[in-house]
């Protein structure tokens, strides 16, 4: 999302291999294939060499790098809000307020999605794991 942090939903950090090499042991191992296991994945990290990085892996199995990412039963409610306010280059603070609306936008319409917000912010030097509870969110 930015190019100082990264923050988003669901996520995966990998310190010694790539997202790529463990994203293809994952893909092709027997669990998938024996329970027919389907989901479309976004994969985000921190390298040196590139950088932060967003991957979305539709069902097709495409790897696609990307700005931003958008996923789950809610995400089809958001594209509008993502289209209108994404920007690169964004603060820290502003990166976790727009996920946190867009999340909130997702949640107020999908009566699937759950009434917990977790973000991750992946750098550099880490990362940070935040859970915003229902009552702290700003749409009720």
């Amino acid at each position: 999302l930015i190019l100082h942090h990264i923050l988003f939903i669901i996520f995966f950090f990998f310190k010694q291999k790539t997202a790529y090499e463990m994203l293809r042991s994952l893909v092709g191992s027997e669990m998938c294939i024996r329970d027919s296991l389907q989901a479309g994945m976004i994969i985000g990290g921190w390298d040196p060499q590139n950088g932060p990085q967003i991957f979305e892996i539709p069902l097709g199995g495409t790897v696609l790098p990307t700005k931003v990412a958008l996923s789950g039963s809610g995400s089809t409610y958001i594209y509008g809000y993502v289209d209108a306010n994404f920007r690169e280059n964004f603060t820290y603070e502003e990166a976790r307020q727009f996920v946190l609306n867009g999340v909130n936008l997702a949640l107020s319409r999908d009566g699937h999605s759950g009434g917990y917000v977790r973000l991750l912010n992946i750098t550099k030097d880490g990362y940070s794991r935040e859970v915003i509870e229902p009552k702290d969110q700003p749409y009720k």
